[in-house]
């Protein structure tokens, strides 16, 4: 009898689901994201990173104790089932008309936060961050700010406008989330870096 080699198959690997993602253990660091399947990494951040997202954090703080149409928080899990995404802003701002007051203790926030932050990291390109701007869109978040703390500039993404480069020297807004709001670029980066 003259034996038959018989090709194995590879295992039929099933990509991860949304819901198998979401049920994982809430580890970190570190952090975790998902999308369509494919599970990343968020990169370490660095000290500048750090000091740009406190900065701004208190920033936002301040105006909000002020105001009180809601609340800023960093690093929340978020998940836009319609997308397949699970994400993390770096900083985020959810006004309390939208949404419920308490915050939610455990799991991922299934509603798009209406102000989305993202502070660069040296390595980030932009075909990796705009279209993550063009999901916050579709997830229905109204305005979309990107940090780079090493040009010290903010790109502001508003939906179907194009986008505008502020750096040292102007004044921005952020209309139309969190009315009465501004940030002086130039300021913003010299307490970053320790000048102010």
């Amino acid at each position: 009898m003259t034996s038959v080699a018989v090709a194995q198959r590879p295992p039929t690997v099933r990509p991860l689901t949304l819901d198998a993602f979401l049920a994982l253990p809430e580890e970190g660091p570190p952090w975790q994201e998902y999308l369509r399947g494919v599970v990343t990494e968020k990169s370490m951040p660095s000290e500048l990173h750090g000091r740009s997202v406190a900065v701004l954090i208190g920033e936002f703080q301040d105006h909000l104790k002020r105001s009180h149409d809601g609340f800023v928080v960093t690093e929340v899990r978020h998940a836009a089932r319609a997308l397949d995404w699970v994400y993390l802003p770096d900083i985020n701002v959810r006004l309390y008309g939208a949404g419920p007051r308490a915050p939610q203790a455990r799991g991922a926030v299934e509603r798009a936060p209406e102000f989305a932050i993202e502070v660069l990291s040296p390595d980030d390109r932009e075909d990796r961050w705009l279209p993550r701007v063009d999901r916050y869109f579709a997830a229905g978040t109204k305005l979309v700010w990107t940090v780079d703390p090493e040009a010290r500039t903010i790109q502001v993404h508003r939906p179907d406008l194009p986008a505008s480069t502020f750096g040292p020297g102007d004044v921005i807004d952020a209309e139309p989330v969190l009315h009465g709001f501004s940030l002086d670029i130039t300021a913003l980066f010299a307490a970053v870096y320790g000048e102010a």
